[in-house]
Formats: C-alpha cells, structure tokens, sequence
C-alpha cells in the first residue's frame, strides 16, 4: 500500500520517523541485515535469506497491496534506515498484524522499536481504521516483548510450542492492541 506524503510526514517520533519504503531502499545495509543471525533468529526470514530480486519482488508486493503497509524506520537525527515495520491486516475483520526488524545491533536497545511500534499503531487504528492490531513474538524474544509492551500492547494468549526454534518447540505470545 501506497500512503500520500502527507500522512507518511506525521510518522515522525522523537528520536526516529516511518517512511514509505520503496525498492530503491533495498540497500547493501538492509540486505546484510537479513544475512545476520542476531537480525533474523526470530523472524521467519531465517528459513531462508531472500535474494536481492526476491527482496526487490518483495517491496513491490508491498506496495501494490491494498492490505499490506511495510515502512521504513529512519533516525531521525541521521537520517540513516535502520529497520523495518509492517502491518498487514484483513479488510473483512480489520485486525492487522505487525511485524518489526530493527536491521543493526548497535541500535537495539535505544527506544526506535517502541517509539516505531507506537507510530505505527496509532496510524494502522486512526488512519487505516482497524480495530484491533496483534503481534506473535515467540517467549524468549525478551527485547521484542518489552517493545510491544513498552508501545501498549498486552498479552493477549500464549500458543503454547507453537513455533519451532532452533529445532525446539517454542511458545508464541500474542500480544494485542485495539483501537477506540
């Protein structure tokens, strides 16, 4: 999904902003972010790392899709991408799912996820008009969760072994948000 300039420009958050992300956005950085363990240990993504075409594919979907917002999460005082977030919803039961990767490391930890789940749930309930957003992060992801928590998301359920991890069945806690 496209979004006009206007609305993309409220996205903006203290320490970083959302932008609509576009092909010519899939950078060297964003492609080794997807090449980096640490990156991908929770995301679905590490059953097989895309090729640049494939990400290419990809971002394109996105943008056709009247169902699927992926924006790019930006510093805000350097202007560099650091992450991704998206949300793509049903449009029979207006509930989405929010997805989000923070691409490097040295920005984890400072505040971005939270503030970039925040921006994106108040636009996905007051813009998009959905009623209800959900996130699935698997119980060990301990950063992921206190970012969903920090932005006021709150357990909702927990899928017990319902992923597997590393071989292993893990547990997915469902964290959910609903719009006034």
């Amino acid at each position: 999904m496209v979004v006009s300039d206007d609305l993309i420009a409220a996205l903006q958050g203290s320490a970083v902003e959302l932008f609509q992300l576009r092909q010519s956005d899939v950078s060297a950085p964003y492609i080794s972010w997807l090449s980096n363990s640490d990156v991908t240990q929770y995301l679905e993504v590490r059953f097989a790392t895309p090729q640049v075409d494939e990400l290419l594919s990809y971002v394109e979907h996105c943008l056709v899709s009247p169902n699927i917002l992926l924006l790019g999460i930006r510093e805000r005082v350097d202007g560099r991408h650091v992450g991704n977030i998206k949300v793509a919803w049903s449009p029979n039961h207006l509930v989405g799912d929010v997805g989000i990767m923070l691409g490097d490391p040295v920005n984890w930890g400072r505040g971005y996820g939270s503030q970039a789940v925040r921006l994106l749930s108040r636009f996905a309930l007051d813009s998009l008009h959905l009623r209800k957003l959900v996130a699935g992060i698997y119980r060990s992801n301990v950063a992921s969760v206190h970012t969903f928590c920090n932005a006021g998301f709150e357990q909702e359920a927990v899928l017990r072994g319902h992923a597997l991890l590393d071989g292993r069945p893990e547990d997915v806690l469902l964290f959910s948000i609903f719009g006034s």
